[in-house]
């Protein structure tokens, strides 16, 4: 599964739709995803490894930061 923030520019709202995209991950019984983000998105980027450091209770990740994606696990 993947979920798109390239695209996204308030850092806010990639946030909840990152939320929101995990939670529909996890009902549908997949083991995690793979976050794709904008190369240029230091920001960005920042965010979400933020998010899922505060979450590490569900979450566990990998991050490639030269091609932008984070690789994240649920936590079972």
């Amino acid at each position: 599964m993947e979920i798109l923030l390239h695209d996204e520019t308030n850092t806010k709202k990639a946030i909840t739709r990152l939320e929101r995209e995990l939670d529909d991950i996890w009902e549908q019984g997949e083991n995690g995803a793979d976050v794709i983000m904008n190369l240029d998105d230091q920001n960005m980027w920042n965010a979400v490894i933020k998010y899922l450091d505060e979450h590490k209770e569900e979450f566990s990740y990998q991050a490639n930061e030269q091609k932008a994606i984070i690789n994240v696990e649920f936590v079972l």
